[in-house]
């Protein structure tokens, strides 16, 4: 263990709370929650526990504001959910045949949209098929 800063002939039983000392039971100025070596640590230590303390506090602050954040967005979210529910409620008639309206659209231009594609493949199928001089050629150097 390490010897008392100010006893070097004497074993440190415990340091400074505040500097970190070695310090010897004779020279343990302050007792109060730590061991201090002087009043001027003892007031530091003080200090450092209140500013600790208010750090926690606000931490907690901070935490609690952050809760009651939350849940005036899941309130604000629920709110809208149920005006939604309320709107589509009363005006579901309405809402019912423009989305019917909208998936008829939506088929009717996919099958128009598969029509062009399927003429356009065949095309180029036709195009494909049809022996260009080159393609005769060749056939005929193989057989």
């Amino acid at each position: 263990m390490a010897v008392c800063l100010n006893h070097t002939d004497t074993e440190a039983v415990t340091r400074c709370a505040a500097c970190g000392k070695p310090l010897c039971a004779a020279c343990v100025a302050v007792r109060d929650g730590g061991d201090y070596c002087s009043e001027q640590c003892h007031a530091r230590g003080k200090q450092a526990a209140a500013q600790s303390d208010a750090v926690i506090g606000a931490k907690a602050s901070t935490e609690k504001s952050k809760k009651i954040r939350l849940l005036i967005i899941l309130f604000i979210i629920i709110a809208a959910v149920a005006a939604g529910a309320m709107y589509y409620k009363q005006n579901k008639k309405e809402i019912d045949s423009k989305t019917n309206a909208a998936v008829r659209q939506v088929k009717a231009t996919a099958a128009k949209t598969e029509k062009a594609v399927s003429q356009e493949a065949g095309a180029v199928k036709q195009k494909l098929n049809t022996k260009s001089k080159y393609k005769r050629e060749r056939e005929a150097l193989v057989k």
